[in-house]
């Protein structure tokens, strides 16, 4: 519980979000645009990444039992399912310039998991 607080009223975080959000929602560039290789230092990467690095994080927290997946999915269920199906093109084009497969797995994991949950 103490993870969600912390971040939820962190400033650094929330404008990242907020930034993220305007990213994944733009249907002229969408986020695809922003990991390709000739955007490598855009700040808009950056963003990127520090949003997936926190839903990695937290996948490996709930899927390794340190964060409570009840408490987590109630939570953050239909965000991170629905950012994940935002993010999918984005990652696979990450892991083929990267060519890493490994990149952003546990989210994906998780959002996999998560969807055949029915609540």
């Amino acid at each position: 519980m103490e993870f969600i607080s912390k971040r939820e009223w962190d400033s650094d975080y929330l404008h990242n979000r907020m930034e993220f959000n305007r990213l994944k929602n733009d249907v002229e560039t969408g986020l695809e645009f922003w990991v390709r290789d000739n955007q490598k230092n855009s700040p808009q990467l950056n963003v990127i990444r520090t949003i997936l690095n926190d839903y990695e994080l937290v996948a490996i927290g709930v899927l390794e039992e340190d964060l409570d997946d009840d408490l987590y999915r109630s939570w953050y269920k239909s965000t991170l399912i629905n950012d994940f199906d935002k993010c999918r093109n984005a990652i696979e084009t990450l892991r083929a310039r990267l060519q890493n497969e490994q990149i952003f797995c546990r989210f994906e994991a998780l959002a996999a998991r998560w969807k055949q949950h029915s609540d």
